[in-house]
């Protein structure tokens, strides 16, 4: 059996966050024990991970550590772990301290995931260019990278080239997404219009803008748009739906713990990121038995979802179809499989 030790930073609602859940409730812990520590207090999934977990909390840095040089933090930083573990896991990739305690944490193995296309994601944020660089350092004390799709790994190469890479999508726990959609909520969709969804954090990359501009040239006008989330660009978006006077056709749900029974009741799931590590809202909803429409550059961060060149064109053409759920126990299967090879068990 290998003791794993997974570092995360949270545990609040977030992609990375629920990748992480999803891994912890499928392994199987007759192969593996697992502790995973965690910075922040406010751990929103908490009460839905496997109990064979062991949660542990991580000491926190002020938060001026983040702007400071890798080297330099690592030098002061204890996160005080006197354990002996087979694999030592950071699965944040963003956090000092989860990063400077996998590497200080006495392991075999040292693993350190990339959630991101990090090219794309330098073009257009200055903040997390700066943080990159800066703690570039870090990577060279790892054994391997974990990517989430070819895509992630191919521009994490650009920079810090390791021999040692593999790629591992993120579990999407259908089973669960099934049961979390028959939960009662008092929302309802009108049935008599075609109801378009789109899922995630309000932020530059997540392309609500480029969403927005294409609903308000649609020439149809039996759709209506749902965006479920929140984020920095929250009142960006407000403005852009008042100023394209959408306000009867697009809604801002905000930001909702299980949005699966939301889902549920739509008719289409639209993602239009910039950029995306793997984008697991779109293959959640396509478990859900939603079609899904998303551009042609995301078709290369998963293996599941096609992709179309015109997003509008294909919301212009788009017919409502009877949905069905679709099972994803191979796709499971087969990144679990990947899982243990990586680590060795």
């Amino acid at each position: 059996m290998k003791k794993i030790a997974i570092f995360q930073e949270n545990l609040t609602v977030g992609g990375i966050q629920k990748s992480l859940i999803n891994l912890l409730n499928n392994l199987d812990y007759s192969k593996v024990s697992v502790d995973c520590y965690v910075v922040n207090d406010v751990n929103f999934y908490t009460e839905g991970i496997s109990k064979k977990v062991k949660l542990k909390k991580l000491i926190a840095l002020p938060k001026i550590c983040k702007y400071l040089p890798f080297f330099l933090v690592k030098y002061f930083y204890n996160p005080k772990i006197y354990e002996k573990y087979d694999v030592t896991i950071d699965f944040s990739s963003y956090s000092q301290e989860t990063a400077i305690a996998a590497i200080k944490t006495k392991s075999d193995k040292k693993y350190i995931m990339c959630h991101d296309q990090m090219l794309e994601r330098m073009k257009h944020e200055i903040k997390y260019k700066y943080l990159v660089f800066m703690n570039k350092e870090k990577y060279k004390y790892f054994d391997s990278v974990i990517a989430v799709s070819k895509n992630s790994l191919n521009e994490f190469n650009i920079y810090f080239k390791k021999d040692d890479s593999y790629i591992l999508p993120n579990i999407v726990d259908d089973k669960v997404i099934k049961e979390l959609k028959k939960e009662v909520v008092n929302f309802k969709v009108d049935k008599k219009y075609i109801n378009v969804v789109s899922l995630g954090r309000f932020t530059h990359a997540k392309g609500y803008d480029l969403l927005l501009d294409i609903f308000r040239k649609l020439k149809r006008t039996d759709m209506r748009l749902y965006l479920i989330g929140s984020g920095e660009d929250f009142d960006k978006i407000t403005l852009l739906v008042k100023k394209y006077n959408l306000e009867d056709r697009v809604f801002l749900l905000g930001k909702i713990a299980n949005p699966f029974p939301y889902l549920a009741q739509m008719d289409l799931y639209v993602g239009m990121s910039r950029y995306e590590g793997q984008g697991m809202a779109f293959i959640e909803a396509y478990a859900l038995g939603l079609p899904v429409i998303i551009p042609k550059h995301l078709e290369k961060t998963q293996d599941i979802v096609k992709a179309t060149k015109d997003i509008k064109k294909a919301l212009e053409k788009f017919e409502r179809t009877r949905k069905t759920s679709r099972s994803l126990k191979e796709y499971n299967k087969d990144i679990l499989d990947k899982f243990y090879k990586i680590i060795g068990e």
